[in-house]
């Protein structure tokens, strides 16, 4: 486990939507979701999975 709470062996994955420089990288661990600007790697976000599934609903409805 790293010191941010994502262990160093979590899997980062690209969007789909990259356009090469400027990408959303997310890993899934045991935890919760960690999500990061592929342009600044040190940094990222963490939540929970209930609240993963929630801001992706949001997404494929459109409400954000």
């Amino acid at each position: 486990m790293s010191s941010s709470g994502v262990p160093a062996t979590a899997a980062w994955r690209k969007s789909s939507r990259c356009d090469g420089g400027n990408c959303v990288e997310v890993a899934s661990y045991e935890a919760g979701v960690a999500i990061r600007d592929s342009t600044v790697p040190d940094t990222h976000l963490t939540v929970d999975r209930a609240s993963w599934r929630q801001l992706l609903q949001a997404v494929r409805i459109g409400a954000l």
